[in-house]
C-alpha cells in the first residue's frame, strides 16, 4: 500500500477527512470523541458507527477503499460463476 495514498484522495469540503465517511468518523473516535457526539455531528446512528468501527476498524481511508474494491469484484466472479452452473 503506498504511504502517499491518503494525499492523492479529494476531501471533503469544509472538512480535513478523506472521502470515506466511515473510516473519517473512526479516526475521529480514535482521538477520543464519543459515538454520541459523532452521531450528533455527522448525522448517522450509533449502530451504523458500531458497523463501520467492526468493519473498517483500525484502517485508513486507501485500505477501506482496497477492501471495497475487492468486495465488489468477489460479487462479480460469484455471479459469473452463478450463471454458468
Amino acid at each position: 500500500m503506498p504511504s502517499d495514498c491518503r494525499s492523492n484522495l479529494p476531501t471533503i469540503p469544509g472538512n480535513d477527512c478523506p472521502p470515506s465517511r466511515g473510516t473519517c468518523i473512526l479516526k475521529e473516535h480514535e482521538t477520543g470523541v464519543s459515538i454520541a457526539d459523532l452521531c450528533r455531528k455527522h448525522g448517522a446512528s450509533d449502530a451504523t458507527v458500531y458497523k463501520w468501527k467492526a468493519k473498517f476498524g483500525g484502517m485508513d481511508a486507501c485500505e477501506a477503499k482496497r477492501l471495497k474494491s475487492l468486495e465488489d469484484e468477489n460479487a462479480k466472479l460469484e455471479r459469473l460463476l452463478a450463471d454458468m452452473n
